[in-house]
């Protein structure tokens, strides 16, 4: 239940969206600096919220232009100087755990974000460096490949000459036997 001196404040400065459940002191007794302390709560709340959202518009609108985002700017002195307060406000007993809550909400963000920049050129510095590999590999083959066919080249000459002199020894080598059978006819026709 929201005090009634909350819901004429806000009232008055047209945030009533801005009181929440935390916003609500333990009152003791109804005393009037009771009251006062209560509002002064409310709106040092108002604020800190305040703080919050500016940095989470700042977020967002580098993330829309996609800018960079450092986790530098979320720090609680820069919350604090936004909500016109000192660190130990925005961390005391009664509002620790909604202030870290949107803290880390926020650090969380930021830290998505900045994993997903840095994924992308670590992701295409892999497939350039792939590439890279790919092309050197693709080089050393093609000079491999050109090595091999210049010796192709030369062995298919070397055995076409070679095919050739065996070609022309043979024929030699024919017509020598046909001397020596013709020789040798003769020598059995001189011996007859």
């Amino acid at each position: 239940m929201i005090p009634e001196i909350i819901l004429a404040e806000a009232k008055n400065h047209s945030e009533i969206d801005w009181v929440e459940e935390h916003d609500l002191l333990v009152v003791s007794n109804l005393n009037p600096f009771d009251s006062k302390n209560q509002v002064d709560w409310w709106k040092k709340n108002v604020e800190i919220r305040k703080a919050f959202k500016s940095i989470e518009r700042e977020i967002n609108d580098l993330i829309k232009n996609n800018q960079k985002i450092t986790i530098r700017m979320l720090t609680w002195v820069k919350i604090a100087k936004l909500a016109n307060c000192d660190r130990n406000t925005l961390r005391h007993p009664k509002r620790i755990t909604w202030t870290e809550e949107k803290f880390n909400f926020l650090r969380q963000k930021i830290l998505n974000r900045i994993d997903a920049r840095n994924k992308e050129p670590q992701q295409v510095n892999e497939w350039k460096k792939k590439i890279v590999e790919l092309e050197a590999k693709l080089i050393k083959a093609r000079n491999e490949t050109a090595i091999w066919m210049d010796q192709y080249y030369v062995i298919t000459k070397e055995n076409k000459t070679l095919q050739t002199v065996l070609k022309r020894k043979e024929h030699e080598l024919f017509g020598e036997k046909q001397k020596i059978n013709e020789l040798i006819k003769k020598l059995d026709d001189i011996q007859k």
